[in-house]
Formats: C-alpha cells, structure tokens, sequence
C-alpha cells in the first residue's frame, strides 16, 4: 500500500501528515485483477468500511478523510501488511503559515541594502548610482545548492551554470557595472529577476522631491484619524465678495495648489 498523495510532513514516527479536511488518495494491489476489496477506515472512536473494486487492472485507489485531529488507520481485509497509518492535525492559521513560509528556504539577495528574495515578486527593481558597486550577498537556502546567472547587456546575454553562492555573488556584482537585467534561477529554491537602473545622484534628489507628497498622503491613508493640522486660506480670488471666508485645509492641499498656479504662471509665461 502506497500514497498517492503527498503528505503536508512526516511525524517523529515517520507517519504521513495531513491537515483535518485534507482528502488523501491510497493504493494498492487488489487481490484479483477487478475483483472487490473490503477496506476500513478507522479515525478515533469512528470505524468505517466499504467494498472498493479494482476499476483498471488490479490497482484500487482510495480517498479517506478525517474531521478529527488524531491518527487514522487504514486496513485492507485479509491482507495484514496491507495497511497504513496516518497523522491528522489541525490546520495552521494564516499567520502561522506565513511564518512558516518565510522560515522556508529559498534563494535570498542582498544588494548593498536592497532586499530581494524569492517567490515574493516574478521581477525586482533596484536603482543603483552610476559609480556604485554596491557588496553583494546571496544566500541559495542550502549549502550543496547551485545556480544559474544570466546576464543580459547591450543586446546580449550570457549564462553561467553551477555555481554556488559565492559564484552567483561574483557574477552578481560583475555584472551590476554594465547589466540591464539579471536572472539568477536556483531551481527549486526559487528564481530571481533583477532590472537595473542607472540613475544620478540629482535625479535620485528630483525623485525624492517630487515623492514627498506622495509618502505624506501613504502615511495619512494608514492613520485611523484625519489630519489634524490645518492652515487657514482663501480659496477664491480677492476681489469675490466670498473669498474673505477662511477655509481649513491641509497642508498638502496648500502644496499642492501653489504647485498647480506655479504651473500655469510658468505655462502662461511660455505662450506670451
């Protein structure tokens, strides 16, 4: 008797791990070809059993389920090394499963103090100064683990095989000078695309201006209460009878309307 399933673990007993509800499919031989087969199922102080025929030679496939946590037996009558026993638990929360997903191992980058790792994203963007050679870590999740880099650059591209990590960290930080892309695939550990971008030091400085008003709508969004501070203005011209009502509004909102008249002013100022 076998699984058909792959079970979530292993006990310290080496018996198969299933979550409550998980449905897993066992199979074995049939005495006869097409001939029926009695098999119970025993889960706690439950008992069933049922006659299952071989339907394609002389294999027979069973699915048990179990509602309970605890060990289960599944016996096949008349044959007594025809059975197996199986391991039920409760099924993990979600942030118990994240915290187990992110103990899992996986192929890790560190590239100056730019985090990448596996399966969160297909492709990550990393910005580096024109002169900066950032240091460059990987971790591949397993010792006796290998690699592949490919490198792509002025319309081609190369590739290395079998590396460990710390090949994949001298081919990573090789190729950062002149690479547009990177791909490091670790097989089963995980595949990384890096796209690099060459940036100034003032265009770092515009970006980080031009943001900020945007990080400081972020920060109120993720706040349970509004803005309190607030700056008296008046929104309509001067010569509208109206206009002398202050009116509260934000910071942000007053930035961001100066930038608007700045705009137009200097629009204006073009066309005349």
């Amino acid at each position: 008797m076998g699984l058909a399933t792959p079970p979530r673990a292993y006990s310290d007993r080496n018996e198969p791990i299933f979550w409550t509800g998980d449905a897993p499919v066992l199979m074995f031989d049939a005495p006869q070809p097409g001939s029926a087969t009695m098999v119970a199922f025993k889960s706690g102080t439950n008992s069933h059993s049922a006659s299952v025929q071989a339907t394609e030679g002389s294999i027979v496939l069973v699915s048990v389920r179990a509602r309970d946590a605890g060990l289960a037996r599944l016996c096949v009558a008349g044959e007594q090394s025809a059975n197996v026993d199986l391991a039920y638990i409760q099924r993990p929360s979600v942030s118990a499963l994240r915290e187990l997903l992110g103990q899992t191992a996986r192929l890790r980058i560190q590239i100056g103090q730019q985090q990448i790792e596996a399966w969160q994203n297909s492709t990550h963007n990393i910005r580096l100064l024109v002169r900066e050679q950032p240091e460059v870590r990987v971790d591949l999740g397993d010792e006796t683990a290998r690699a592949r880099v490919t490198v792509w650059g002025r319309g081609k591209h190369r590739s290395r095989r079998g590396l460990d990590w710390k090949g994949v960290s001298r081919a990573v930080e090789d190729a950062l000078a002149g690479a547009e892309r990177l791909e490091i695939d670790a097989g089963n550990l995980g595949r990384v695309v890096i796209l690099i971008l060459r940036v100034s030091e003032e265009t770092i400085r515009r970006g980080e201006s031009s943001d900020r008003l945007t990080w400081h709508d972020h920060i109120v969004s993720m706040g349970e209460l509004a803005e309190k501070g607030c700056t008296p203005a008046i929104l309509k011209l001067p010569r509208q009878a109206d206009s002398f009502v202050p009116r509260q509004v934000s910071p942000a909102v007053l930035v961001r309307s100066r930038m608007a008249l700045r705009r137009r002013v200097e629009a204006e100022g073009r066309r005349s």
